[in-house]
C-alpha cells in the first residue's frame, strides 16, 4: 500500500502511510524482513519506467537505497533510470557502487551490462552481458542479452 501510494504520485495517500522503507519505529536499515518490500518497490519502479514516469521510478529506488538496501540490482535500476533521464553523474556513481562488489545474482548482470552500455563503457557491458550467459544461458534474459552483445559488435580483446 505504502509503494503504491508513492507509485501512484499520491502525496496526500503517502503522507497518511508514512511511505517509508525503514523499519517501524526506527530509522535503521531496512531490515532482511523486508526484503519482499524491497522487490515491490522495484517492480513498481519498472512499471512506473515503462510508462514514462522517471521521476517515480527514481523517487521508488531512492527510498530502498536511502533506507539501507544493500543489493547491487537496486543500486543498478537507479543507476539505469538516472542515465536515461540524462544525469549522468548520479548514474555513474551509483553504477560504480553497484559493482565495486563481486555481483553475484544473475539478474542484476543484464541490468549492470545496460547500465554499461548507457555509460558509454561497452567492454564492461560485455563483460556482464557474457557473464551472465555463462551462468543462465537458458535464463529469462538470454534471448535479449544475446541480441545486446550482437549489437555491441565483436570483443575488443581488452578485459
Amino acid at each position: 500500500v505504502k509503494a503504491s501510494a508513492l507509485f501512484g504520485a499520491d502525496a496526500a495517500a503517502a503522507r497518511h502511510y508514512g511511505v517509508s522503507c525503514r523499519a517501524e519505529g526506527g530509522d535503521g536499515p531496512l531490515p532482511q524482513a523486508y526484503a519482499e518490500l524491497a522487490r515491490t518497490y522495484r517492480s513498481l519502479a519498472q512499471r512506473a519506467r515503462a510508462v514514462g514516469h522517471v521521476a517515480i521510478a527514481v523517487s521508488l529506488l531512492q527510498r530502498l537505497v536511502d533506507a539501507g538496501v544493500r543489493t547491487p540490482i537496486v543500486r543498478l535500476a537507479l543507476s539505469r533510470v538516472l542515465a536515461e533521464g540524462g544525469r549522468q553523474r548520479e548514474a555513474e556513481s551509483y553504477y560504480l557502487a553497484a559493482v565495486g562488489s563481486d555481483i553475484g545474482d544473475p539478474d542484476a548482470l543484464p541490468v549492470a551490462g545496460d547500465v554499461a552500455e548507457l555509460l558509454g563503457r561497452p567492454v564492461e557491458a560485455r563483460r556482464y552481458f557474457t557473464r551472465y550467459l555463462a551462468i543462465a544461458a537458458h535464463g529469462p534474459d538470454a534471448a535479449r542479452v544475446r541480441d545486446r552483445l550482437r549489437r555491441l559488435g565483436p570483443s575488443s580483446g581488452l578485459p
